[in-house]
């Protein structure tokens, strides 16, 4: 499935956030 223009958004707005930092903790919370 082809991901949406607003995914795009959502992904560079994480990168920007995170962009040269180290992450020592990441959460993912699933849907079951």
């Amino acid at each position: 499935m082809p991901e949406g223009p607003e995914i795009r958004r959502a992904a560079d707005s994480l990168e920007a956030a995170i962009k040269g930092k180290t992450l020592t903790d990441v959460w993912l919370p699933l849907r079951s």
